[in-house]
């Protein structure tokens, strides 16, 4: 790869602020939820945290990422129906096709609302990014 390629990628990744923001907010959560939050909470926070958490949290590091390889190719998804197709893409993918290939994986229609929800927080990000660099 050369030096260009590099560049450019680099660039991607501090185009947006918010993508390495989201990267590191879903890594700190699920690092958090799999190592207390499963195990300290109970009731209906420990059975979100187990069930339901880190679908809520995948969006953010998905579309992350996904923008900034899309960034890199000169093809940044900038809507909102953009960034919802998208993310629930992903998310029927992971619910509906993964437990065909692995037979542990469970189709949760609470999983894709789970999805929904974190797109709905990215693109809050989005907004909040977009209102402060046109402030300044």
């Amino acid at each position: 790869m050369g030096r260009h390629y590099i560049l450019q990628l680099w660039y991607s990744i501090w185009k947006r602020k918010v993508n390495i923001a989201c990267i590191i907010i879903s890594i700190g959560v699920y690092c958090l939820n799999q190592l207390i939050f499963k195990r300290q909470f109970k009731g209906i926070v420990g059975y979100f945290c187990k069930c339901h958490l880190n679908d809520l949290v995948c969006p953010l590091f998905f579309l992350a990422y996904a923008q900034i390889l899309l960034i890199w190719v000169k093809y940044e998804v900038k809507t909102y129906i953009g960034l919802l197709f998208l993310g629930m893409s992903a998310g029927f993918v992971w619910e509906y096709l993964a437990p065909i290939i692995n037979p542990k994986a469970v189709t949760d229609i609470y999983d894709l609302f789970c999805y929904f929800c974190g797109i709905q927080i990215y693109y809050f990000f989005t907004i909040i990014e977009n209102r402060l660099s046109n402030s300044s």
